[in-house]
């Protein structure tokens, strides 16, 4: 990634509640290659963007209940993967 380039890093926090964190790509330039403690990636993180990303996995995970309690972990993968498809090859 180039220093002018716009983007986020995304991490998933799997504590109880579980929520997406964004991270600006232009942060993590400035601050450079070291290790982030959780704290720090929170305070930095994008406060709506991630509000709106962890809202829509839990909308998610509540229309597809069943099947990923009936399939497990492969069964939340198998959605979010389909999830994802829509959205990278939807049609404007």
């Amino acid at each position: 990634m180039q220093p002018n380039e716009i983007g986020y890093l995304a991490i998933l926090d799997t504590h109880m509640v579980a929520r997406w964190y964004m991270l600006p790509t232009e942060y993590l330039c400035k601050a450079g290659e070291k290790e982030y403690p959780l704290f720090e990636l929170r305070i930095h993180s994008d406060k709506n963007l991630s509000k709106l990303c962890s809202r829509e996995l839990y909308e998610i995970v509540e229309k597809h209940k069943d099947i990923i309690l009936r399939d497990r972990y492969s069964g939340l993968v198998k959605i979010l993967k389909q999830q994802d498809n829509e959205i990278l090859f939807e049609e404007d």
